[in-house]
């Protein structure tokens, strides 16, 4: 999980190549990480890892993945530059197609930027919009995580992601309008909708990324962080 806090860059790229080699997934597991100041007590039927929270969740601005009326909802606030993140999308995401596409759960992204440490990763989600208002949302998102989680792998750097040229090659590479894009990125047409997303994600303690509030029966849990270790709790929570 990436917390929410001022960490020199060494720091940072050693995480990221501990994740490389899924290590990371013991000490996240063996980590206290950060939650509501007023948590209510854990309920029977959850886990350390899933917690109940006693308020409401928004589901946000940006096009679910999935069948609007699913009966469970997922909601990830998450930063394009995170790599837990992007771990997510390459185990989490592929977990949940099978019950998308059975229409029982459909997912939501709310943009979280960890601007502090990770600078150019608002440009990611401000081009992320951009091509939101071309029909390409989805396709936006899965190619930067696919991107981020292969040079994690190769313990390389990633933050190119955020320059300008990269974006709008990746815009042409989808086959949206350049300079339709171009004008929306270079104008931050969306940032105070990105900024919404983060102020309520700071209104739902929302520490570091990625958080997920998974909503179901009226009842909504949040899990702070993902490793494939934890992948289980996810599945488990769908199907009780």
């Amino acid at each position: 999980m990436e917390e929410k806090t001022d960490k020199n860059l060494a720091n940072y790229l050693y995480l990221a190549g501990l994740i490389a080699v899924l290590t990371i997934g013991f000490y996240f597991l063996g980590k206290n990480v950060s939650v509501l100041k007023n948590r209510p007590e854990k309920n029977q039927g959850t886990s350390s890892i899933v917690q109940e929270v006693n308020f409401n969740v928004n589901l946000g601005s940006l096009p679910p993945w999935g069948y609007e009326a699913a009966p469970i909802k997922i909601v990830e606030f998450g930063d394009f530059h995170c790599p837990f993140c992007a771990l997510a999308s390459n185990f989490l995401y592929p977990a949940l197609e099978k019950y998308i596409k059975e229409e029982k759960v459909v997912f939501y992204f709310r943009d979280f930027p960890l601007t502090q440490i990770h600078p150019l990763a608002l440009n990611v989600h401000l081009a992320s919009r951009c091509a939101d208002e071309q029909g390409k949302y989805w396709e936006f998102h899965k190619e930067i995580y696919k991107e981020v989680y292969s040079k994690v792998q190769e313990n390389l750097p990633y933050f190119n992601t955020g320059e300008e040229n990269y974006l709008v090659g990746l815009a042409e590479k989808l086959n949206l309008n350049k300079s339709k894009f171009e004008e929306c990125f270079k104008n931050k047409k969306y940032e105070s909708m990105v900024n919404k997303d983060i102020s309520e994600g700071d209104g739902y303690g929302v520490n570091g990324t990625p958080t997920f509030f998974i909503i179901k029966n009226g009842k909504t849990y949040k899990i702070e962080g993902f490793v494939p270790q934890i992948l289980s709790e996810f599945i488990n929570l769908i199907e009780k």
